[in-house]
């Protein structure tokens, strides 16, 4: 599939990669034109896709994860299924590395090279889930977790609010994420969550992930033989402390426990949870993960 670059369009989020994104939104305007680029959170993004989706024929999520999945609810919500593709710009970016777009961010010299790969990729079906709970109803394309690698992502989340001069490059965030991990607090997941469905988890598990695609916080591969429109999700079992930051250094594998084609639990206290990289405190009540469909999305020439 190549796609007109008078086409495609732009929803940049402008805080991520350490404040890129606002660069990354002029250098699009000046070689796509400004109808072709939009900041997320000048105008509700349904009403975007929607007012747009005759004369589009794919949108590109210019940020991290949280970014992808805001455009593809607002394209879910409208009803609408062009291809959504990746310029990569926050700390995991994990959905465009398993899409194969890497990590590395945007310079004026590779720009409209990768905008010519956008153009030519081929458009492939991804999963997309429902989470639902006690005041929760949010679609996943990346992965759900629930436990202590949750409450990491949630100190990160607080650490970067603090000191955003600091926490703003992929490196740091990532050793910072790293050293978190390995000063987390047990927290035995069998104490405060109960799985449906069959699903037994190990007593030394801290954290249980729910995952789509194979790459987690980062560039960790979860299962080197998941496939992201299989209708399942790769159940994965995670420790606490030193070897929770030893699996988000890369340096220790987590434990696949099975698959599964949706998912019940029940949390008997508040306790982290994250969907997508987005950390949150979920509240105590039953939980539901379902398989919500598949929408398109862009994959780099060479990968899977």
């Amino acid at each position: 599939m190549v796609l007109s670059s008078a086409n495609i369009r732009f929803v940049v989020n402008p805080r991520s990669g350490g404040g890129q994104g606002a660069a990354l939104a002029s250098a699009l305007r000046h070689c796509c034109g400004v109808e072709s680029v939009f900041i997320l959170g000048d105008l509700p993004l349904r009403q975007i896709v929607v007012r747009h989706q005759a004369s589009t024929s794919a949108w590109i999520a210019c940020g991290g994860d949280g970014t992808v999945s805001a455009l593809a609810e607002a394209m879910r919500l409208a009803g609408i299924s062009l291809p959504i593709g990746v310029i990569p710009l926050g700390t995991g970016n994990d959905l465009a590395r398993s899409l194969g777009w890497g990590a590395s961010t945007w310079s004026d010299s590779t720009l409209l090279g990768l905008l010519e790969q956008l153009r030519s990729a081929s458009a492939r079906p991804l999963d997309c889930w429902k989470v639902r709970g006690p005041q929760l109803d949010h679609l996943c394309l990346n992965y759900c977790s629930v436990g202590g690698d949750a409450a990491v992502a949630l100190r990160f989340h607080h650490a970067r609010q603090r000191h955003p001069q600091v926490l703003r490059g992929a490196l740091i965030n990532k050793g910072m994420y790293a050293w978190l991990g390995a000063q987390q607090r047990a927290m035995l997941l069998r104490q405060h969550v109960r799985f449906a469905n069959g699903l037994i988890v190990p007593t030394w598990a801290h954290a249980v992930v729910f995952a789509n695609i194979t790459s987690y916080a980062g560039g960790v591969v979860l299962a080197a033989d998941g496939r992201r429109d299989d209708g399942l999700l790769e159940a994965v079992a995670l420790g606490h402390g030193l070897t929770l930051g030893l699996v988000a250094a890369r340096l220790r594998r987590p434990r696949l426990l099975q698959r599964v084609a949706e998912v019940r639990f029940s949390v008997g206290a508040a306790l982290p949870m994250q969907i997508d990289g987005e950390p949150f405190i979920a509240e105590p009540g039953v939980y539901h993960i379902q398989h919500a469909g598949r929408i398109s999305v862009l994959v780099a020439h060479g990968s899977p």
